[in-house]
């Protein structure tokens, strides 16, 4: 084996242990740690049978096994895109709707009148202080 397949299969073999030790110290979910996963089976299959990208590589019609891994890493990293993009928008609504919770307990709490009466006195309290430093 050249040494450039055993640096990438030692890379594979650190890629299993860092999402390991992330998902032991729960800073990874394991539905994010299986797609890291399955990246490093792939790497590793790809180092120990290079033959296999080789035919998949005839197989699907490319020039360059090269250019098959470059394809399918773009591929990846568009589905890892997509994911996180479903996340942060998943997070977004969560984030909307804990607000607008807090904000109707906060107006709950507050004693006597209603959050317009509170804005009005604001309002007031704030141009009046204006006023005094001019």
């Amino acid at each position: 084996m050249s040494r450039l397949l055993i640096t990438f299969g030692l890379l594979a073999v650190v890629l299993f242990a860092v999402v390991a030790e992330l998902v032991r110290r729960r800073r990874l979910k394991e539905r994010h740690a299986g797609i890291w996963m399955a990246l490093g089976v792939g790497v590793v299959v790809a180092v120990f049978f290079p033959s296999a990208v080789i035919w998949v590589s005839d197989f699907l019609g490319f020039e360059l096994p090269a250019n098959l891994v470059l394809v399918t890493g773009l591929v990846v990293l568009t589905f890892v895109a997509i994911q996180l993009s479903v996340e942060i928008g998943r997070l977004r609504d969560l984030v909307e709707r804990l607000t607008t919770e807090i904000a109707l307990l906060s107006m709950d709490r507050k004693p006597g009148g209603t959050a317009a009466e509170d804005d009005a006195g604001r309002s007031d309290t704030t141009s009046g202080a204006d006023d005094e430093s001019s």
